[in-house]
Formats: C-alpha cells, sequence, structure tokens
C-alpha cells in the first residue's frame, strides 16, 4: 500500500518526527480553530525555502477526507473494495499503524466516490462518520470499536443525494454532527445528548461551536440556511433562508468574531449575519463569494476562497471584491501564517502570499494526475500533506533554503 520517494537517513526521520510534535496539531476538520487557519508557516524563512523533500507517499484509500494530525500521528479515510477504512499512519515515515473497516458502497455519483467526511481525534479517540451515516469511535492505539451508531435509521433523517459527506466537530467530549436536524453527541458513549427540534433538511456542512450575545451557540449551514441554536440545549436562536440550487450546501460555516458567515455555488453568493439574543440578520451579502465546495478562509479582515473557478479575495468589513485569479479550478486551500496553500482542481500544489492587494504566487508543482481534487491540503510544522481522491496521500517537507 507504501511506497517511499525517498531513502531518509535515520537522523532525518528523528528530525522529521522532533518537529511534527513541536508543531500545531490539525486534530480535526477545519483545524483547532475551526477556521481553516494554522500559524505554521515554513515560507516565513528570512532566506526563503528550497525545493520540498518528498518524504512518503501512501495509498488510502479512493475519497475526499483531508488529514488530521495528532501527536505524531496521521489520520484519514479511504475507500478500497467496498469497504471504507479509518486509517492512521505514522507522520514520520508514512506507515501505516491500523485500520478499522466499514462495507459500504463507492458512491460514485458525478465524483470518484469513497470517504466524504473527515475523523476526528478526541481525547484518545477517533470518531467518524461514513458516508451511508454510520458514525464509528475507535480507540487511537490500536483502532478498536468503542462504540457506533446507525444515525439516520435511529434518528429518522434522510441522507442526500451524494451521501453523508460532513465532518464530527468536536467541543470538549461533545461532538456535533449536521443531519438537517443538528445533533450533541457524547463522545465517550456516543449518545444523543440533543438533537434539533426541527428537521432542517440535509445537505454536506458541517457545524461549528462559538460564542456570542453572552451564549455559547452552535451554527448550521442545513439545507434550509443559516442556523444557529443553542449549544446547551439545542433550542433554536435564528435562521435565515439561503436558496440554493438543489439544496447544495457543502461549506462550513465561519466565525468572525460573534458573526457568521456562509457561502454556497450556483451564483447564491455569500452573507456574513449578526447574532444577537433575537436570531440572525445578514450585515451583508455577496455575490462575488460563490462557494461550491472548498469553504473559503479567514486573514487580517479579508476572506480567501474559491468563486465557483476562480480564487478570491474579498473584504470581511463589506464583501468587496479585492482580486480574482483565474486557472486554479475549484481547488481547495488553507491559510499558513502569511501564506495561501491551495490545491487546484487539477492537483497542483501552489502557495501565495495571503495579501488583499494582488495575487502573489512564490510556488507551483505538479502533484498529481487528473481533476477533482477537492481535498483540503494540511500543513503540520514544515510538512504539507496533499491527497488526490483517487487514493495517494503525498508528505512534502519544507527546509530553509541554503544561504546563498
Amino acid at each position: 500500500m507504501r511506497r517511499c520517494f525517498l531513502a531518509l537517513p535515520a537522523a532525518l526521520v528523528v528530525f522529521a518526527a522532533t518537529t511534527s510534535a513541536l508543531a500545531t496539531d490539525w486534530p480535526h476538520w477545519r483545524g483547532p480553530a475551526l477556521d481553516g487557519v494554522t500559524p505554521d508557516d515554513p515560507w516565513a524563512q528570512a532566506g526563503g525555502v528550497a525545493e520540498p523533500t518528498e518524504l512518503w507517499t501512501s495509498d488510502v484509500g479512493i475519497g475526499y477526507s483531508s488529514v488530521v494530525v495528532q501527536d505524531g500521528r496521521l489520520y484519514t479515510a479511504g475507500w478500497v473494495d467496498g469497504r471504507d477504512y479509518v486509517r492512521c499512519l505514522d507522520v514520520a515515515t508514512g506507515d501505516e499503524l491500523w485500520q478499522f473497516g466499514h462495507e459500504i458502497q463507492k458512491y460514485d455519483q458525478q465524483h470518484q466516490g469513497g470517504s466524504g467526511g473527515t475523523p476526528a481525534v478526541v481525547d484518545g479517540k477517533v470518531v467518524h462518520v461514513f458516508r451511508d451515516g454510520r458514525m464509528v469511535c475507535v480507540d487511537t492505539d490500536g483502532g478498536g470499536l468503542l462504540w457506533e451508531r446507525d444515525l439516520p435509521g435511529e434518528l429518522g433523517v434522510q441522507l442526500p443525494h451524494f451521501g453523508f459527506a460532513g465532518s464530527p466537530v468536536p467541543d470538549g467530549e461533545s461532538v456535533y454532527l449536521d443531519f438537517g436536524k443538528l445533533i450533541k453527541l457524547d463522545v465517550n458513549d456516543g449518545r444523543t445528548i440533543w438533537a434539533s427540534e426541527e428537521d432542517y433538511g440535509v445537505s454536506y456542512s458541517s457545524p461549528v461551536p462559538f460564542t456570542a450575545a453572552g451564549r455559547e451557540l452552535v451554527a448550521g449551514f442545513p439545507a434550509y440556511g443559516p442556523v444557529v441554536v443553542d449549544a446547551a440545549s439545542g433550542d433554536e436562536v435564528g435562521k435565515y433562508r439561503w436558496e440554493t440550487e438543489w439544496n447544495m450546501h457543502a461549506t462550513t460555516p465561519i466565525i468572525i468574531g460573534e458573526r457568521v458567515f456562509i457561502s454556497a455555488g450556483s451564483k447564491s453568493g455569500g452573507g456574513l449575519f449578526d447574532v444577537t439574543a433575537d436570531g440572525i440578520a445578514p450585515a451583508w451579502e455577496t455575490g462575488d463569494m460563490n462557494n461550491g465546495m472548498p469553504t473559503s478562509v479567514p486573514h487580517d479582515g479579508f476572506l480567501y476562497g474559491f468563486d465557483e473557478a476562480q480564487l478570491r479575495c474579498i473584504s470581511l468589513e463589506d464583501g468587496t471584491r479585492r482580486w480574482s485569479q483565474r486557472g486554479l479550478g475549484q481547488g481547495t486551500l488553507l491559510v499558513a501564517g502569511d501564506h495561501l496553500v491551495i490545491l487546484s482542481e487539477e492537483g497542483e500544489l501552489v502557495v501565495a502570499r495571503a495579501t488583499s492587494e494582488a495575487f502573489e504566487e512564490v510556488f507551483r508543482r505538479d502533484l498529481f494526475e487528473g481533476s477533482d481534487h477537492w481535498v483540503v491540503p494540511v500543513v503540520v510544522g514544515d510538512t504539507v500533506f496533499c491527497r488526490s481522491p483517487a487514493g495517494p496521500l503525498l508528505a512534502l517537507k519544507f527546509s530553509p533554503a541554503a544561504p546563498q
């Protein structure tokens, strides 16, 4: 299943493991702050960086699950021969430490299929939801099953056309899910703490906990549109109808202070919402950010994201466009320090400065063949993890450039 591009000397393996331990972990979807941002920035070196070293590659199966990294281990999911597997790999070497499989169809409607959501690591446990809605919790040491739930059957909710593609989002010892009903589960035993009274229509988004108006809240983006509920009870605080063709809401709400930004494709645009004790209301709306699948990322008062097949920067003050860049397809991205780390739809890794002035590229390399590369790259320390939906997962190490 694994092949190495480079035989690493023992000293380099130890160094890679050490830097991983000192780096910012990425334990769940959208990272530590649930915003797609990491302070780790290999390109912030005063002398720049050298061409990256290909540390390892591993075939993790078909799918669109991104990766999470915690304590020197990497977790993801992928489909092979009728089963979807949650996998645990060693960050330094790419060696597989364990796998947990679930028999499931491929769900390859209009894309390659396979896994959709991303696992989360919570207090020595890995939680994951497969496309058929079955949720499992396994231990991080060996992948042993701790508990499982058939959420569609138990809660009476429907799966969307492409199967479940949201991710579990941790909050202490709880996790949130968006199944049309917003759901809060206890990660220790899987019991339902609450499920929202209303079914807002299932789509493909993941919810986000936040604080506003002096309350602990949860924002979701189900088929109805943006919804905010109380984190302790699940009681509705506010909702706003956001009509999108086929009710396709695949992006995650973005928390900006006590406000919530949402966006969808099919020319439905995006909007920033004020949250008060009385509900939610739009502060502004824009047609310049139509996030069909990849969620935008905030940085220094601006939002960077894919308006369908154009990478754009818009102001968080009023939603106005600052710049656009073609040629990357409908890719995906995160912010690492002061840089945008982009995986284009055609499989190119592109690094650019995160500036509102213009698109300023600093690095580009072809990584994968084919198209539909919609998996978010992840940066941990000086290493970038990029995945193709066809299976290959690649670890690239960016080291400081040698003095001239």
